[in-house]
Formats: C-alpha cells, sequence, structure tokens
C-alpha cells in the first residue's frame, strides 16, 4: 500500500475529533478489525486518530492474519514512530510512567 508524497500519519482528522471520542473511535476500530473488516479503511481510519490511539490501533493492524510480513513490519514501525510523537505530560503518557 503506498503513501502519497508528504504524507504524514497520525494526525487527527478535525472531523473525527468532532464525532468520537478518541478511546472509542480506537476500541471501535480494533473490534471491527477483529471482525475482519477491510483493511485499507481501517488503516485510514487509525490514521485519522491521535498518535497514541493511532500506535495502537496500527499494532492490532499488524497481527492481523491476512496482512503479509512486509506490511505488518511496516504498520509495527509506523506504530512505534506514532508512539514517540506522544506528548509528554499527557494523560495516556502518564500511565505509562507510573
Amino acid at each position: 500500500m503506498a503513501r502519497p508524497a508528504g504524507f504524514k500519519p497520525c494526525k487527527a482528522s478535525p472531523c473525527v475529533a468532532r464525532r468520537e471520542h478518541m478511546p472509542s473511535a480506537c476500541r471501535t476500530l480494533i473490534r471491527r478489525s477483529r471482525q475482519g473488516g477491510p483493511l485499507e479503511a481501517l488503516v485510514e481510519q487509525a490514521h485519522a486518530l491521535e498518535p497514541y490511539y493511532c500506535a495502537l490501533a496500527l499494532l492490532e493492524l499488524s497481527g492481523r492474519e491476512d496482512v503479509p510480513q512486509s506490511q505488518a513490519q511496516d504498520f509495527a514501525r509506523e506504530a512505534l514512530a506514532c508512539a514517540e510523537r506522544v506528548e509528554p505530560g499527557t494523560p495516556r503518557r502518564r500511565e505509562v510512567e507510573r
């Protein structure tokens, strides 16, 4: 799955942020993935989440059986990159540091 030039993953979409609570959106995405939802649509939804939730979603997607190993590795790398973008002091970051 090729990314367009200048593509920046893990950027919260204003319409997603307004419509849905990020943790709920992430849980819904993970549930749809486990139910066999279409991979491309789920990846697009993951990219619309805030970095922390994007990382969680991409890690979930990387473990799907229908994802080739090379693509799973790409998802895992991208998830790590998103996790690195989580700002210190955010509630999720404090939970991890405890």
